[in-house]
């Protein structure tokens, strides 16, 4: 048996980007919104969808009145499709869960949810604007959800990837997770974050990230340059084995505010 879902990320929603602490960037890369809407429309053209994933940045300053318009998006556009969110450094739990779950906590969004015998672990890996962090109190949670094997396998979500190819950008996390991961049934890693489509093994599990919804970003060895690249990703999980086919929303780059690394940030600190 299969099971088939789009993964979106990096949403940065917002009604209105002109009290934006990005407007200008924005302006040039173009609306974070309307990419998305665009994005919905060709996800429909996709019939054999099991549920959505969105790895967070869901919305682009935490405000409340924005997760309410998100909510109500969603509830339009997939009335009859479970949408599964996790949460990044954009995002504020308190205000998420009010609106989404109706309650009142600081606590982090962790989460377990089956779909057709696939399980869909979320982790929450905090708000930190580079990289995320991981704490042991988390990996002992996950520990226990994974004792009992999922029938088609686990599947792990969070917002800022474990490996990135950028040091500084790799998720803070004990070196034994890796090992811990492939001890139980995860067949493989979905993330966003850094805003560009790519893939690579953590430990022996494969690791997906998509390309950001909100804005893209085009990468050389030592800048990220933000541009008006869109993408999402359909994935298949078939057998306990992940296929990814990226589509593209908006397929023409065009730059806008230039980063440049300082070369000491792109060596991994040395632990001792």
């Amino acid at each position: 048996m299969a099971v088939c879902f789009a993964h979106l990320t990096d949403i940065h929603l917002k009604k209105d980007y002109a009290t934006s602490t990005m407007t200008s960037d924005f302006g040039k890369t173009g609306n974070p919104t309307e990419k998305f809407l665009s994005a919905v429309e060709k996800i429909h053209a996709y019939e054999n969808l099991d549920f959505i994933l969105i790895t967070g940045d869901l919305i682009h300053e935490g405000d409340e009145a924005d997760y309410v318009f998100l909510k109500e998006i969603l509830e339009k556009s997939f009335p009859d499709l479970p949408v599964i969110l996790t949460l990044g450094n954009h995002d504020r739990v308190i205000p998420f869960r009010k609106v989404f779950l109706a309650e009142e906590s600081e606590e982090p969004y962790n989460r377990i949810h089956e779909v057709n015998g696939l399980r869909i672990a979320i982790l929450d890996a905090g708000h930190r604007p580079a990289a995320g962090e991981i704490s042991d109190g988390q990996i002992e949670w996950l520990k226990d959800q994974l004792k009992v094997p999922a029938p088609l396998g686990t599947i792990l979500a969070l917002h800022q990837p474990l490996i990135t190819g950028f040091p500084l950008l790799d998720t803070s996390v004990r070196a034994d997770f890796a090992e811990i991961l492939e001890q139980h049934d995860v067949i493989a890693i979905f993330s966003g974050h850094i805003h560009f489509t790519r893939f690579d093994f953590y430990g022996n599990v494969p690791h997906f990230v998509a390309g950001g919804m909100g804005f893209g970003a085009g990468i050389s060895p030592n800048r990220i340059v933000m541009n008006n690249h869109a993408s999402f990703n359909i994935c298949r999980i078939e057998n306990r084995k992940p296929s990814v086919v990226p589509v593209l929303v908006t397929p023409v780059p065009a730059e806008a505010q230039l980063f440049v690394i300082p070369e000491e940030l792109l060596k991994k600190p040395q632990v001792e």
